[in-house]
């Protein structure tokens, strides 16, 4: 049985009163399974879903600021799946220390069960920059760490790697000298933590793969000729173990659909340090995937 899902991070930054944009639903059609990263549970997200996903949430945090993993499952599955989600046990895990997280199983008729697990490696938890990559990096080791006794899994999340540095096949051990300095050979954050540190982390249980076909999933901007740019940076991957991969990519067609909106919040702060893009408006490619179950 082949499975359509997406990842999709739609920059809700924390904030509770943001609103899923507009255009959103027109992107979900082709989807079996859809997972939301940088969001927060509210009425928008539910008009989003209604009458077509069963909706899980990741829990939400108590402090003013906070995101969530949310993961919709389309309606018309639950007659051929027995779908479930798993609970993290805080006795075991600190929710401080592990990313953003959500675990759903999906049990087939023949009886496999497969973990899906949706994700986002938090930032800016410390203004130490330095301390900011240290800590995505400890994030990513608990995931692993959560990740191990479990078979048939695939992990579909903003992991905020930064840019591949190198091919992306090649051993860390290989590669790690790219990661060390920038261009004009200051000392690189990328040292702390990047996509092949992250590939030796898992070892090889685990299976992660650069998604290649568009250059990046995030980074959009506009050159001075006022051409849209979409980055340099894969944020968003994908990992799995035991898990037929069909085909992935990325997807920028939302923002080409919808071009003049996305320029004019950019030029409307393009002095603003950090992200430009209005709150509830994706501003990460869509990672689309298919699998075989």
């Amino acid at each position: 049985m082949k499975l359509n899902i997406m990842e999709w991070n739609v920059n809700f930054g924390g904030n509770k009163r943001a609103n899923i944009c507009s255009f959103a639903k027109e992107y979900l059609e082709e989807s079996d399974i859809i997972i939301l990263t940088e969001v927060v549970e509210n009425n928008s997200i539910d008009e989003l879903f209604k009458n077509e996903y069963v909706t899980f949430a990741s829990k939400p945090s108590n402090s003013e600021w906070y995101n969530q993993v949310i993961v919709a499952v389309r309606t018309e599955l639950q007659d051929k799946l027995i779908i479930n989600k798993v609970e993290i046990d805080e006795k075991k895990w600190n929710s401080n220390e592990l990313p953003d997280i959500l675990h759903i199983t999906i049990k087939t008729c023949e009886g496999r069960l497969f973990n899906i697990i949706g994700t986002r490696v938090r930032i800016g938890i410390t203004n130490n920059a330095e301390e900011d990559y240290k800590n995505r990096y400890k994030q990513f080791k608990k995931l692993v760490e959560y990740l191990q006794p479990l078979e048939n899994v695939l992990v579909m999340g903003d992991f905020n790697n930064g840019m591949i540095k190198a091919e992306s096949d090649s051993k860390y051990s290989d590669v790690k000298k790219e990661y060390e300095l920038r261009r004009d050979k200051t000392k690189s954050l990328l040292r702390f933590y990047n996509f092949h540190l992250m590939k030796d982390i898992l070892g090889d249980d685990y299976e992660l793969k650069e998604v290649m076909g568009e250059d990046s999933s995030w980074g959009l901007r506009i050159h001075n000729d006022d051409q849209l740019s979409y980055g340099l940076i894969k944020n968003d991957q994908i990992i799995k173990k035991n898990i037929q991969l069909v085909e992935c990519c990325y997807d920028w067609k939302f923002v080409r659909d919808n071009e003049q909106e996305y320029k004019d919040m950019l030029y409307r702060k393009w002095d603003k340090k950090g992200n430009k893009i209005n709150h509830g408006y994706p501003d990460h490619a869509i990672l689309k995937a298919v699998v075989n179950i």
